[in-house]
């Protein structure tokens, strides 16, 4: 479903989704989630509070 829509183009692909069922991320390809950009961007998304 991913792929026909256009969102995921091929293998990695990744998608962070809300407490809430929506997505708030999307990353195609290889991602380096030990990275501090990551590391704070997941921690970001976990404190979000939901509706």
């Amino acid at each position: 479903e991913m792929k026909q829509s256009g969102k995921a183009l091929g293998l990695p692909t990744t998608a962070l989704i809300g407490a809430d069922g929506c997505q708030i991320g999307l990353m195609n390809g290889p991602a380096a989630w030990d990275s501090a950009d990551a590391k704070a961007l997941i921690s970001r998304a976990l404190e979000t509070p939901s509706n």
